[in-house]
């Protein structure tokens, strides 16, 4: 269930378990045990302790007093604060793109993209992710501003997961690369509008989508 690689332990077991819950080995809601932890890591308390309490600053848990440390469960309004907050930071660092960009910049860009079309080919989800987090990291670099970047590597913790869940859904998967493609053919055209039309699409269909999955997942 859990792999540890590199960092530090408590980092380690940090993403070990931010991992669980993107793939839905721990759910929403769902209490955190720091004995089953310690028992499943090999370690002691303390490092379990440590992990909760950066994932706690990265929102992905949160801290009961008296009860512990649950994953957090964001209501529908979080969610759609969380998406529209994320969005806006990407709209932002595609306008100045747009503006800034050298052809080679958007080349890289448009590799990125074919790297996303493999995984989305063999239906492998997590590496689909890894590719369009990769392309964001590449945009707000292009954008050249570190406030808008650390903002963005706040928020993509907390995404992460609504990132998988979205991303489920059977049709999802094709038209995200779609709409990736459009983005990125706008951004090679210089079209503001195109750019704009395809990432309004995809923030529809992914808060669409993620809201669907959320409320089957509560029927369950």
């Amino acid at each position: 269930m859990f792999d540890i690689t590199k960092s530090t332990m408590a980092q380690q077991i940090a993403r070990a378990i931010a991992d669980a819950i993107v793939h839905g080995q721990l759910q929403s809601g769902e209490r955190l045990n720091e004995i089953e932890l310690g028992a499943r890591f090999g370690t002691s308390r303390a490092p379990i302790r440590e992990a909760t309490y950066i994932l706690e600053q990265e929102g992905v848990v949160v801290r009961h007093t008296r009860r512990g440390v649950f994953v957090k469960d964001y209501t529908a309004k979080e969610l759609r604060d969380l998406y529209d907050t994320t969005y806006r930071l990407e709209a932002i660092a595609l306008r100045r793109v747009i503006e800034v960009a050298s052809d080679g910049q958007i080349a890289a860009l448009n590799r990125t993209v074919e790297r996303m079309a493999g995984a989305a080919a063999e239906n492998a989800i997590p590496a689909y992710i890894e590719q369009v987090e990769a392309m964001f990291q590449e945009l707000f670099r292009i954008a050249d501003n570190t406030v808008m970047q650390d903002f963005y590597a706040q928020l993509r913790n907390r995404l992460k997961p609504f990132r998988f869940m979205s991303l489920s859904h059977p049709a999802s998967l094709s038209l995200s690369l779609q709409e990736y493609r459009d983005i990125v053919a706008g951004l090679e055209q210089r079209s503001l509008s195109q750019v704009e039309e395809a990432h309004g699409r995809k923030e529809r269909r992914a808060i669409t989508r993620l809201l669907e999955a959320r409320s089957a997942q509560a029927a369950a």
